[in-house]
Formats: C-alpha cells, sequence, structure tokens
C-alpha cells in the first residue's frame, strides 16, 4: 500500500506539474490572441481612416471637375456634360409639356412613393409615374445613346436612386435567372449603393463619379439634375468606360 502511495504520489505530482505547464501555455495563447486582437482592432481604426481619406479625396476631385466645367475644356468628361445637359433639358421640357396638357399631375410625377413588385429579384418597383415615362423617356434615353456610342446607358433616376424607365437594351422581361436579370432587366429598381443614390438626389451643375458597377466594369457616372417647373425631379444619369 505505501509502495502503490508513493507511486500515485508520483503520479499525481506529475499531473499537477502537467497542468501547470498547460495552464502557463493557454495563458500566452490567452496573451497572444489578445495582441493579435488589439492588432485587428488598430487595422480596423486604420482602414476606417484610409476609407475616409479616400472618400475625402474623392468628393475633392468631384468638387474640382464641377468648377472645371465653366472652363469648357475640350475633353470627353466635357464633351459628356453637354451632352447629359441637353438630354436633362429634353426630358424637364418633356415633363412639363406633359403637365401642361394634363397627361400627368405634378403631385405624382414628383412622388417618392414606390412599391415593391412581389417575387422579383432583383427587386423591382412600380411607382406613380413609370407608365407615363415609359411612353416619354425612350425616345430622348435612346437618341442619346445613338449620338453617342460611347455611352454604355443613359437614363433618368429620381431622388430615391429610382430608375422608372432604363435603355431598351437593359430594359428586358425578368427570366428568373438572377444573373441573367441584374444586367439585362434593370427598369424599375431603386439603385440605393453610393453612386446611384448620389445620382438623382444632388443639385450640383454636374457630378463625375467613377465606380466599379455591379455588373463588374469600371464606370464613368456622370449626372446633371432635371427640374421641373423649378422643382428638383432628379437627374440625368450617364455611364461610360474608364480607360
Amino acid at each position: 500500500i505505501l509502495n502503490s502511495s508513493i507511486v500515485l504520489s508520483e503520479q499525481m505530482d506529475g499531473i499537477v506539474q502537467a497542468s501547470s505547464a498547460s495552464a502557463h501555455e493557454v495563458g500566452k495563447i490567452s496573451n497572444y490572441l489578445g495582441e493579435i486582437q488589439d492588432e485587428l482592432a488598430n487595422f480596423g481604426l486604420r482602414i476606417a481612416s484610409q476609407e475616409k481619406q479616400t472618400l475625402g479625396l474623392t468628393e475633392l476631385s468631384e468638387g474640382f471637375f464641377e468648377k472645371l466645367v465653366a472652363l469648357n475644356l475640350q475633353t470627353l468628361h466635357q464633351r459628356m456634360y453637354t451632352v447629359a445637359r441637353s438630354a436633362a433639358d429634353a426630358v424637364q421640357a418633356a415633363f412639363e409639356q406633359a403637365m401642361a396638357k394634363g397627361q400627368i399631375s405634378e403631385q405624382d410625377l414628383l412622388s417618392l412613393d414606390h412599391q415593391a413588385v412581389p417575387n422579383t429579384n432583383p427587386q423591382k418597383y412600380t411607382s406613380r409615374f413609370d407608365h407615363f415615362t415609359d411612353q416619354v423617356l425612350p425616345a430622348i434615353q435612346e437618341e442619346v445613346l445613338r449620338q453617342s456610342p460611347e455611352l454604355v446607358f443613359a437614363i433618368c433616376t429620381n431622388q430615391r436612386g429610382y430608375v422608372p424607365t432604363h435603355n431598351d437594351k437593359f430594359a428586358h422581361p425578368l427570366t428568373g435567372r438572377y444573373d441573367v436579370d441584374l444586367i439585362n432587366s434593370r427598369s424599375k429598381r431603386i439603385f440605393s449603393d453610393r453612386t446611384g443614390s448620389r445620382c438623382g438626389a444632388h443639385t450640383q451643375k454636374v457630378l463625375l463619379q467613377t465606380y466599379k458597377r455591379d455588373t463588374g466594369e469600371i464606370m464613368h457616372d456622370l449626372s446633371v439634375p432635371i427640374w421641373v417647373n423649378g422643382k428638383h425631379w432628379g437627374g440625368f444619369r450617364m455611364g461610360y468606360k474608364a480607360h
């Protein structure tokens, strides 16, 4: 019994020592994890700071271009601004003429009420004016595309980023295949990404943005405001590939 007790005691000492060593290792691992967590937190702060700086530089360049427009330099962006402004004026005239004829009310045209269309993916919405724009906008938008082949799209968007009537080549019926419909069925959708949401919301003379489209293309996006009887309706938005 005494010999067994001695052996058992030695084994217990070994277990205690092993447990102590394990606790020490666990403590070291815990410290390492704590350090990693601190590094990740610091990294997150640095990333947030860099994103903020990048956003600031982006907005600075956007403001810079708005001022350059007044110089009327012969550049691609300047030419695109001229096209967009002319198209926006044509849309404004068509809207105001339709209201004067009683074809649509100002209240309906300026409405920001959008009703989700069930069982649509990407999600589509109806509005109080999209049937009207389906009749009026294609003639203007398609003519812009015809005259400027470098454009990928030329559309109207209201203040919420809602595009009631997209270009014909992007206004196909839904097929049920998301990857296909994302590209080819873009009418009556709300584009709430930072770029899309700003196109109709801003009232600057011009807003030039460069972004990665949801289809993967790097695009220049130029937009100008559309006014209806002195009230801001949204914007005319054009996209062309960045080179």
